[in-house]
Order: C-alpha cells, then sequence, then structure tokens
C-alpha cells in the first residue's frame, strides 16, 4: 500500500510541474506577441495601407487618441462639408474633448484674433476636419475674402482619419485655397480646398469644401 501511495505520489506531482512549466511558457510567448504586436490596416480614405505598430503608425509625425463620441449641441449648430480622395463627408457632430470647435478669439486691442472650427463626419468621430484661421478678423474683411499667406498671420487646414482608435493626421500650412464669403452675427462661411499630407509625403485631395457654422466669441486680455 506504501509502495502503491508513493508512486501516485510522484506521478501527480510530475502531471503538475509539467502543466506549470507549459503555462509559463505560454504566458511568456503570448507576452512577447502582445509587445512586438504589428496590426496590418487599410483605410481608403487616406489611400492606401497603413501599418500601426504599438500604437504608432509608421510614417507619421503625430497621432493621437480618440476624443470619444461625438455631439451636436444646438448652441454650436454649423457644419463641413468636403470631399477627400473623392469620398463625400459632410461633418456636423463636435468632439466634445476638443478646443477648436466653433471659437472667435479676439484680443481688446485687435492686435490679434483666432478662428478656430472643427467638425467630426460621424457620432464615433471616425473623420475629423478642422481649420485655424489667424490674424485674419473676419470683421475687417471686404467679403468674399481670399485668403493669402502674408507675415503674422496663417491658416492651417488639417484633416484626421481613425484607424484601429487613433487619429492619423495630414496637414496643410498657407499652401491651399481658402476663402471667407460671409461673415454676420457670429455666424462664419467659406470654402477651402488642397492637398494635405502627412510626413512621409502621402496627399490626400480635398475638393469641394465648404463650412457654415456659429462661432462663440471670446476676447482675449491685450
Amino acid at each position: 500500500m506504501f509502495m502503491k501511495n508513493t508512486v501516485k505520489f510522484f506521478v501527480y506531482n510530475f502531471l503538475f510541474l509539467s502543466g506549470l512549466f507549459l503555462f509559463s511558457c505560454t504566458g511568456n510567448k503570448d507576452s512577447e506577441s502582445n509587445n512586438d504586436k504589428t496590426i496590418k490596416v487599410d483605410s481608403s480614405a487616406t489611400g492606401g495601407a497603413q501599418t500601426i505598430e504599438k500604437g504608432v503608425a509608421k510614417g507619421e509625425a503625430e497621432v493621437t487618441t480618440s476624443g470619444g463620441q461625438g455631439t451636436m449641441p444646438k448652441d454650436m449648430e454649423g457644419n463641413i462639408s468636403f470631399t477627400a480622395n473623392d469620398a463625400s463627408f459632410d461633418c456636423k457632430y463636435i468632439d466634445p474633448l476638443s478646443m477648436s470647435v466653433s471659437h472667435l478669439d479676439i484680443k481688446k486691442d485687435g492686435s490679434y484674433s483666432m478662428i478656430r472650427l472643427e467638425r467630426g463626419s460621424t457620432e464615433q468621430l471616425t473623420e475629423k476636419i478642422s481649420l485655424l484661421i489667424i490674424n485674419y478678423d473676419p470683421e475687417k474683411m471686404t467679403l468674399p475674402y481670399k485668403v493669402f499667406p502674408a507675415a503674422g498671420k496663417q491658416a492651417v487646414l488639417q484633416y484626421d482619419v481613425k484607424i484601429s482608435g487613433i487619429y492619423i493626421s495630414y496637414l496643410a500650412k498657407d499652401n491651399f485655397e481658402l476663402t471667407i464669403t460671409a461673415f454676420k452675427d457670429d455666424i462664419i462661411e467659406g470654402t477651402f480646398a488642397g492637398v494635405v499630407t502627412n510626413s512621409a509625403g502621402k496627399g490626400v485631395q480635398i475638393k469641394n469644401g465648404k463650412f457654415k457654422a456659429k462661432l462663440k466669441r471670446a476676447q482675449l486680455p491685450a
């Protein structure tokens, strides 16, 4: 009986230790696999495949995480419509975490102004389009006004595409067409078009851009 129990003891311990060893090896392999995870995704809006590795897109200058669910508050009605590589978008949603929604910031002495507009294509904010217009005061313009590069002034067009939960940015600074066509009661309207590019030089053709939005006015200290 003693001999029988001793054999059972060694058999059970051998099976237990073997299972523990196999589990440990599998766990380490999975951990290494997750650390080196590469996700291959395709986005027709950006014109081709993107490789995202460990949350960073290869060949991109910057990527940012998603801002969450988009909303359409009544006090910020407006939209930005455009085509990107011939895909049409009508962007009405606002990112609640964004600081560039619908704002007109002007210094009290008139020495500085900034218009910020941003809208998302869906409630999930799959694509976002934004305009930043610095030191072009719409109250002092003869409309329609075509924005030109000039000292102390700047216009930026940014197109963001969400891929696997992060945004990949495409930018144009000054070298795109932007015209402000109307401004009344803090409602601004205009058109835009051009090519936005990432740091790797991949471009997205933006056409037929139109915007109309009610701006929230803020007075900056002089």
